[in-house]
């Protein structure tokens, strides 16, 4: 997932005519700019993930790391990792084994569309770690090798959903062209 911010040189241009005399000045304004713009992306991208999938708050914003702008390198970068989750850190009901099996499982990622029924012969099994996890046989047999473990996506994989990301690349630009604006006049000493 990757959000670009694309601004006009004019905006660039007013801030570094006004910062020229300030060593480094225009720098910083715009490494401060950046970082502020990258947490507003972060909180735009968590609240339109949470709004569209099964997941909570705050393992979507765990899932990102931001590496800030400073000095001379004054770009930054909003990165989010993840493993695979199961389903049934989404949405799985029920989580009783033995009414699953009687009535059969639903399940879903997004909460567009519900809960949907799971294939014949899922079943829960309870591991140490991770706990609860769902899987599916796929020929008759005890073996390992007869049944398949159900995931669904990884945080990143939900978090770059092409309209959350166009959503917070808008914000993020909007954030970024205040506090470039701002950062001018708080160095120009407009805010003693």
């Amino acid at each position: 997932m990757q959000v670009f911010l694309k601004l006009s040189d004019e905006e660039f241009s007013k801030a570094y005519q006004a910062l020229r005399k300030i060593k480094g000045g225009f720098e910083r304004a715009v490494a401060n700019a950046a970082n502020r713009s990258l947490t507003a992306a972060q909180t735009e991208l968590t609240r339109k993930t949470v709004e569209k999938y099964y997941v909570k708050q705050s393992e979507v914003r765990k899932s990102f790391t931001i590496k800030k702008g400073h000095g001379v390198n004054y770009h930054g970068a909003l990165i989010s990792k993840g493993k695979r989750k199961n389903l049934t850190q989404y949405k799985l009901t029920p989580m009783n084994n033995r009414a699953g099996i009687k009535k059969g499982f639903k399940g879903a990622v997004k909460r567009e569309g519900g809960l949907k029924p799971l294939p014949e012969k899922s079943f829960l099994i309870n591991t140490y770690n991770p706990g609860w996890l769902l899987f599916h046989r796929i020929r008759p047999g005890h073996y390992w090798s007869s049944i398949k473990h159900v995931t669904s996506p990884a945080i990143p994989q939900i978090v770059k959903n092409e309209k959350t990301v166009k959503i917070a690349s808008e914000r993020a630009k909007q954030v970024f062209k205040e506090r470039l604006r701002h950062e001018t006049l708080r160095l120009l000493g407009a805010f003693k």
